[in-house]
């Protein structure tokens, strides 16, 4: 019998002297990089066909549904507003397809003349999903009769029927509800405009508190204004609102002059409301109340509105001033703009204490011009209306040329 140690040594022995035979892998690793390669390879081409495609495709889009934003300008250029009806989506809330038509009747931008120019529309921008479409159509009217026109204005399309049909607002397109709330505001909203909500809601505590102070009234209290911003038509009916609450309608369907952003049009819209809402209950401050001067406070909520949203691309600063040199006090009676640049001048005399200085003076009773200088800035009428028209003077040399 071998002893066991000698056994050990021996087959050492062997297998320093066994020469070493080719390593065999084994096959299932092989298939392993092999499969691994050609997912590498197909994840590469499918990139490369999305990148190459996926333009493409869009292009499509647009193509197609630039075709219905042809028709529709077809349709008005003849005038045939059934024509125009029949490229609306059929199953539209009602609201809605009434809406497209009075926008039809009075396009572009709702205008009200007779000659109206002659309107190009391009398709700006598509977002679709499934059969839905956010379309953000450009419209410009070099000869429009007032003026230049150029703004952009987002309407929901359907495919149906191998077309594209401007259709009513869809959920899908716009998200879910959204809450966000400041101090004194609740602001409700589909999930589309949170961006400009966002915005809004950073600086409209500000504004509020600048607000009150101009329409001399104490500070903020517990109130709380509640905002629904509606998918409503524009042109409908305004929902009836308990107090402290509007509903006012989405800035994503708004129509926006070329370079307005969304959270600049819910400023405006947001500041002229609740300009006009802190004064509504007081009798001096409406036109049947008696005061020659009531259209102050309203002009009081104007102007700190076009301070905070940055101006109106709509309000055309420069011809109102170059108006106002043969205007007098008197005519500022029943118009906004004009009683804007006496806000200015006031401001620019008298410092921003001026202007809630104003207000009180009004509300205390001085409902005339001839009441209300004294009162204010211990300056007669006529004095007033001098330096005012001076300062409008002033403002026109520095305003560029008007273009020919």
């Amino acid at each position: 019998m071998l002893d066991w140690r000698v056994a050990e040594a021996w087959e050492e022995t062997v297998a320093e002297v066994t020469p070493a035979g080719p390593r065999r892998g084994r096959p299932g690793r092989r298939w392993v990089w092999l499969l691994a390669l050609v997912g590498v390879a197909a994840v590469g081409l499918a990139m490369v066909w999305t990148l190459w495609e996926g333009p493409r495709r869009y292009q499509r889009l647009v193509a197609d549904v630039q075709a219905t934003a042809d028709l529709e300008l077809w349709a008005w250029q003849r005038g045939d507003p059934a024509l125009f009806e029949t490229l609306l989506d059929p199953t539209a809330p009602v609201a809605w397809q009434q809406q497209y038509v009075q926008e039809f009747r009075l396009f572009p931008q709702r205008a009200r003349y007779v000659r109206r120019g002659t309107p190009q529309v391009r398709v700006e921008a598509v977002e679709a999903q499934a059969d839905l479409a956010l379309v953000t159509l450009r419209v410009q009217v070099p000869d429009f009769p007032s003026g230049p026109l150029d703004y952009t204005q987002a309407f929901p399309y359907r495919y149906l029927n191998g077309r594209w049909a401007r259709t009513g607002p869809d959920a899908r397109l716009w998200g879910a509800t959204q809450r966000l709330t400041t101090p004194h505001f609740i602001l409700v909203y589909p999930e589309r405009d949170s961006a400009s909500v966002q915005a809004v809601a950073a600086e409209i505590e500000g504004f509020y508190t600048r607000l009150r102070a101009d329409l001399d009234l104490a500070a903020p209290a517990q109130e709380v204004w509640t905002i629904y911003l509606t998918l409503d038509p524009p042109l409908a009916p305004p929902r009836e609102a308990a107090p402290r609450s509007a509903y006012l309608s989405s800035p994503s369907l708004a129509q926006l002059p070329y370079g307005l952003t969304p959270s600049r049009h819910l400023k405006l819209a947001l500041g002229r409301w609740l300009g006009a809402a802190l004064i509504q209950d007081e009798a001096w401050a409406h036109p049947l109340g008696g005061a020659p001067v009531w259209m102050l406070p309203l002009a009081v909520g104007e102007w700190e509105t076009l301070r905070w949203a940055g101006g109106d691309p709509d309000l055309d600063t420069a011809s109102i001033r170059r108006r106002q040199h043969w205007q007098s006090l008197t005519q500022t009676f029943d118009a906004v703009p004009p009683m804007l640049s006496v806000l200015d001048y006031v401001e620019a005399a008298y410092g921003h204490a001026g202007v809630p200085t104003l207000i009180r003076a009004a509300r205390a009773g001085a409902w005339t011009w001839d009441e209300l200088t004294p009162r204010a800035f211990n300056l007669d009428r006529d004095h007033f209306e001098t330096d005012w028209l001076r300062y409008v003077e002033a403002e026109i040399v520095r305003l560029p040329a008007p273009a020919s």
